[in-house]
């Protein structure tokens, strides 16, 4: 008899985990139903953060409140960053925010960009980073042979990195993106 108990608490207890588990993966899944636009950046961020991506939908730069946050766990190698647009909103320029407590020290290597509308695929890799962003130079430099993006020091404290559109490359890619 208590063998029979015992695998009926320990049947019920693996049937709950399991279902918790799957639960907890739809919570946190984001599938492309639910959004139309999606941005991944590959980059390596030793120091966990907060990266955000700023966007307009107007065609301009001129950014304010419309924003998508992801956190970023610190790491020696290269990580996959997933920011995904609610279903209403096609951006047609994005800024990149990378980070809120990096130190004059710490480096951030952007190595590709990669956006995703609707299976429709556009990939910036390497090099071609330089065509489509720039640096805002009063925040950060920009090397875009080696992805690395240094914070700038003022007055001994290390300014945000922030990563601008060469608007007249980006927004017509973004544009030709969502009309393939």
């Amino acid at each position: 008899m208590k063998k029979i108990v015992y695998l009926f608490i320990s049947s019920v207890i693996l049937i709950g985990c399991k279902i918790k588990d799957e639960n907890v993966e739809s919570e946190t899944a984001q599938p492309q139903e639910k959004y139309g636009f999606k941005v991944t950046l590959n980059a390596i961020s030793k120091t966990t953060d907060d990266f955000c991506l700023l966007y307009t939908e107007d065609g301009t730069i001129n950014f304010g409140e419309s924003v998508v946050w992801m956190p970023v766990p610190g790491k020696q190698e290269e990580q996959q960053v997933d920011f995904y647009f609610p279903k209403d909103v096609y951006p047609t320029q994005i800024r990149l925010d990378l980070g809120l407590k990096q130190t004059e020290k710490d480096t951030i290597y952007l190595k590709s960009i990669h956006f995703d509308y609707n299976g429709k695929k556009l990939d910036i890799v390497g090099q071609q980073l330089g065509l489509f962003f720039r640096a805002d130079e009063n925040h950060c430099k920009f090397d875009p042979t080696t992805g690395a993006v240094v914070p700038v020091v003022k007055n001994g404290k290390a300014e945000h990195p922030s990563i601008y559109p060469q608007e007249t490359i980006l927004g017509p890619a973004l544009l030709k993106l969502g009309q393939q």
